[in-house]
């Protein structure tokens, strides 16, 4: 990543939990990531792992590689299932299984053990499609922390200062949720209970140090029911039979997975916060947080994950590469951001434009248009026209290149052709257009009598450099002469309206060259040809005035 330099803010990061871990006198950093597997992967999670990894290098880079790295992606398989997302079969019967852990409820595509798994197993999927295997990484789940007992050391350790924890959570809560929270829910019949009355931790006879069993009543004693109908529960609160609330849950994995740093949204700035202030009671140190910024939709709503966004990920992957979805996630992460196709174009040229000229010599946006006018989906041909522009260009020398053609085609193919409109040029754009294309052609002639006559041209920039500024200033002479009422950019605007059928376009000199002034002068003599009636109107007209004169 040729963006990570020693004061862009992974570094920061790093430095930060660098001094974290010699504080703490550690051999070894630990990363968390974590997600909830009840829809479809989310771009929040991709771009924390991401993001992540940009920080462990940098860690690596300023460690030298001291340290051991644990990067750990933790998947909170057991929380409740509370809205059927939209992106699933048989959407209807999913809704019997609202308040079931996600790990216990059918894959409703029948193609791994539960629907958590299902989700679980397309994140894993989706990482590896941007370079991050489970060699990078260690996937643990909820499920398996819960309820093989890992985490009950810890959670004894939060059942002694419950009362504390849940003064903590609901210090801005309204006094009815207040009544009912619970810093564990009971998991009974495959159900989680959400709401608790009257509950209490039981300890182990003559040994208060170990929890035993929460005691709780899930009705209110209130309404139809009194005291003799209500019915007290008990559970043990070890080995799966009950989960912690969220913001409780967080912290305990920190605490019991010895976390030094894990980033967030911004969504979540609440829960860290409260996160934080568990693990100081129960003296412990919160890790190190970075927040990030949402990403929005065109529209600038916050990213839906219940209707499954990992469609905006597959399309920066269908039309650009991993390298440019990197380059667009490192640029000023507490910045939010539209993240949607129509942008795909300016980030990955701003990515080139990074790179230099060495890695890709022509920009994403003049390939689309390259691809526009030539409404070809060879790649071949592409590089023959890549070739008019860049000498001896191949595939193995531009490899980038190479890749971002198929892109473009795709682009194009999806995002542009549905979409292109044509027009048809006015009386006064139609004398335009043949000026334009008159002024092209002696370019070209006398572009050819100068390289016939063998002049060096080395002096000037050589024969490309000669030829761009030849084209830019006969092009930019034809827009001020035949525009002079009007603005340069109405000009272009003309010309890209009626060649590409599109509002925009390239820097018009290069496209010339990269599509070969031949093939541009072809171009104009067809647009002109087929409306020839035009200037024969205007013949016609100019004739009728002569008469009344």
């Amino acid at each position: 990543m040729f963006y990570l330099t020693e004061n862009s803010w992974p570094y920061k990061e790093a430095e930060k939990v660098l001094n974290l871990v010699q504080k703490k006198n550690k051999n070894y950093a630990c990363f968390q990531c974590g997600f909830g597997p009840s829809g479809s992967p989310h771009i929040g999670t991709i771009s924390e792992m991401l993001r992540t990894k940009m920080i462990i290098e940098a860690f690596r880079n300023l460690s030298n590689d001291y340290y051991v790295i644990s990067w750990i992606l933790f998947a909170d398989d057991m929380d409740a299932l509370r809205k059927v997302p939209d992106n699933v079969p048989n959407k209807e019967d999913m809704e019997k299984y609202i308040g079931v852990p996600i790990c216990d409820i059918p894959d409703p595509w029948d193609r791994d053990d539960s629907f958590a798994a299902h989700n679980i197993r397309e994140l894993v999927e989706l990482l590896e499609r941007f370079n991050l295997t489970q060699d990078d990484y260690i996937l643990y789940t909820a499920s398996e922390m819960y309820r093989k007992g890992t985490f009950n050391p810890m959670l004894n350790n939060f059942a002694k200062k419950a009362e504390e924890i849940k003064k903590i959570v609901t210090h801005d809560y309204g006094e009815e949720r207040i009544n009912t929270y619970c810093p564990f829910l009971p998991i009974i019949d495959k159900k989680t209970i959400h709401e608790l009355y009257e509950w209490r931790v039981c300890y182990t006879p003559h040994e208060e140090e170990k929890a035993w069993m929460l005691h709780f009543y899930a009705e209110a004693l209130e309404g139809p029911i009194n005291e003799s109908e209500r019915c007290a529960e008990m559970v043990s609160l070890f080995d799966g039979n009950c989960k912690l609330q969220w913001k409780v849950d967080w912290p305990l994995r920190w605490y019991a997975l010895n976390v030094d740093y894990e980033m967030h949204g911004k969504d979540l700035l609440g829960s860290a916060q409260v996160g934080d202030r568990i693990m100081r009671l129960i003296n412990q140190r919160p890790p190190l947080h970075m927040m990030y910024e949402l990403f929005l939709d065109e529209d600038g709503k916050k990213i839906s994950k219940s209707k499954g966004d990992s469609t905006v990920l597959q399309e920066w992957l269908e039309y650009t590469t991993v390298d440019v979805l990197n380059y667009f996630l490192f640029q000023n992460p507490r910045k939010s951001r539209k993240m949607h196709f129509g942008i795909i174009p300016q980030i990955t040229d701003q990515y080139l434009k990074e790179r230099g000229e060495e890695a890709c010599p022509i920009s994403f946006s003049m390939l689309l248009n390259l691809v526009s006018i030539t409404n070809t989906n060879d790649p071949d041909l592409l590089w023959e026209f890549v070739r008019n522009y860049v000498e001896d260009a191949t595939a193995e020398k531009y490899p980038l290149l190479d890749i971002l053609i198929s892109k473009a085609i795709n682009f194009y193919n999806k995002k542009i052709l549905p979409h292109k409109e044509y027009r048809d040029p006015t009386h006064w754009e139609y004398i335009t257009l043949v000026s334009l294309r008159n002024a092209i052609n002696r370019v070209r002639k006398e572009h050819e009598a100068v390289i016939k006559s063998g002049k060096d041209l080395s002096e000037y920039g050589g024969e490309q450099k000669v030829l761009e500024e030849a084209l830019t200033t006969t092009i930019y002479d034809v827009g001020k002469d035949m525009y002079k009422q009007r603005t340069l950019r109405e000009f272009f605007q003309m010309i890209y309206e009626v060649l590409m059928g599109q509002k925009s376009g390239p820097r018009l000199p290069v496209f010339v060259m990269l599509y070969g002034m031949d093939n541009t002068i072809k171009l104009l003599d067809e647009i002109i040809k087929k409306n020839e009636y035009l200037f024969k109107q205007l013949e016609e007209k100019n004739k009728k005035n002569e008469n009344i004169l």
